[in-house]
């Protein structure tokens, strides 16, 4: 059940299963349909956000089974306050932006998410939750800057609501939502299929890459405030981040 790769779509150096398929072994190896059919899973399954490490895994597997390694990877990164609870909707968002696809599948893909009803709308709270956990997953996954706090999202969704010309009382569609982002990553053509948003220029777009004034941002244990994105595979990936 679940997307897989196929051996002859493998990047040099990726690990292959036995059964020729591509092992999803780091975050970095996945793909937007990989994701897409994590979150089909966690819909279909009727999920709650809030997983144990038991229950998380058995989700990842069962969605992904050549991903299976990679649970515990992100469990670690996930559950940084060791609360033994993860957000299924972050992990599956912060996934969204690192891995591989066309940046603007990606931005309809991260609207779609937090469409719970599916009408197509987010309502003004609904965007600011889907900008903060976009912003705070990329920082979970990356290991990389700094947590946001809500009032500084509250700031982006007002500004998202402003470009659309909605009154923040009304909901915003997803092309109001497509083109603020479009905006705020000050992408030329987001459709161009090569366009790339490197990590440090997407935390640096939602302002979470400086270091934290006392009080203000919060430092996740083990995330390093460094800007600078290390790893081959990951440096230069296609889409948000």
């Amino acid at each position: 059940m679940g997307a897989q790769m196929s051996a002859e779509k493998a990047d040099e150096g990726a690990t292959v299963n036995s059964n020729g398929t591509i092992a999803l072994d780091s975050p970095d190896k996945f793909e937007l349909v990989h994701v897409r059919a994590l979150h089909r899973f966690f819909v279909d399954g009727s999920y709650d956000f809030g997983m144990d490490k038991a229950t998380f895994k058995e989700f990842i597997t069962e969605a992904l089974p050549n991903a299976s390694e990679v649970a515990t990877v992100l469990w670690d990164k996930f559950d940084t306050h060791r609360t033994k609870l993860v957000n299924a909707l972050e992990v599956i968002a912060g996934l969204a932006i690192m891995c591989v696809g066309p940046i603007l599948e990606k931005i309809q893909f991260i609207f779609d998410l937090h469409d719970f009803n599916g009408q197509g709308v987010l309502t003004y709270d609904e965007v600011v939750v889907a900008i903060f956990l976009s912003v705070s997953s990329t920082v979970l996954i990356s290991g990389k800057g700094v947590l946001p706090e809500e009032s500084m999202m509250e700031r982006f969704a007002d500004e998202a609501f402003v470009i659309a010309d909605v009154d923040i009382s009304a909901p915003l569609d997803k092309a109001g939502f497509t083109v603020w982002v479009i905006d705020r990553l000050r992408l030329e053509d987001a459709e161009d299929l090569t366009a790339k948003v490197g990590l440090r220029e997407f935390l640096k777009r939602f302002e979470a890459l400086q270091r934290p004034s006392m009080g203000t941002l919060s430092v996740v244990p083990g995330v390093s405030v460094s800007t600078e994105f290390e790893g081959s595979s990951a440096a230069t990936p296609t889409g948000l981040a």
